[in-house]
């Protein structure tokens, strides 16, 4: 049975021991950006850490129900709580991670069993509401440029009320890019033009929440698989 790996031991190659390569790829946030986020993750131990929560079932699915599935890349890994959850549950795969908020993970991966580079199942949680708006549709077309078969994003709909204590970000709500359901669904229909593209899934839930008004706060989940 294959080990979990991660990346960021093992070099940005992944399970192969080479050393990390220099990448010349565009950054997708800002410098200030970055700092800030650094700065929540060291200073905040639950930031980060919601993967399992949300989307730990829904992730299993779908490593069971595909066998190609042999790898996964946790863009937006945080405190890479889905590692953990994945030696549980699915020991099987391969494990990368990737976080430009989190010291040691902010070199994206590449995998070697892909002539592209590109990963089985690259998954978020709790990311793209994170990304600054000027940058969103960026981050959603490298996504899937990242995906060999399955991408997946768990998208919270809501502000948190949590709001940055310094810098220039000062005073604004963690949650940088508050959207409904539809808004993400035709947003990422109009950044993958790929003509593989065989599936997208969207779905709404409401789950209860002590800092919504309404005592629910709103989750988009977007499915994407390529059909080759």
């Amino acid at each position: 049975m294959a080990k979990l790996y991660d990346k960021d031991t093992l070099g940005v190659s992944g399970p192969t021991g080479k050393a990390p390569r220099k990448s010349n790829r565009k950054k997708l946030l800002s410098e200030d950006y970055e700092a800030a986020i650094k700065k929540e993750h060291r200073d905040n131990p639950k930031w980060g850490s919601s993967v399992t929560k949300y989307a730990g079932i829904d992730l299993l699915g779908f490593i069971n129900t595909r066998p190609y599935i042999t790898n996964v890349l946790d863009y937006g890994c945080g405190k890479g709580m889905m590692q953990e959850f994945l030696k549980e549950h699915a020991p099987h795969i391969i494990y990368y991670s990737y976080d430009p908020g989190v010291p040691g993970k902010e070199v994206l991966p590449r995998c070697d069993t892909d002539s592209k580079g590109r990963f089985d199942f690259v998954i978020t949680c709790d990311v793209m509401e994170h990304i600054e708006p000027e940058f969103v549709g960026d981050v959603c077309r490298e996504l899937f440029s990242l995906t060999k078969y399955v991408m997946y994003n768990n998208i919270s709909c809501k502000a948190t009320r949590h709001y940055f204590k310094y810098g220039p970000f000062e005073g604004r709500d963690l949650h940088l890019s508050v959207h409904d359901t539809i808004w993400w669904r035709d947003t990422f229909q109009e950044e993958i033009t790929d003509p593989k593209l065989s599936l997208m899934e969207y779905r709404m839930v409401e789950r209860r929440h002590n800092t919504s008004d309404s005592g629910f706060n709103g989750r988009c989940t977007l499915i994407h698989e390529r059909s080759g």
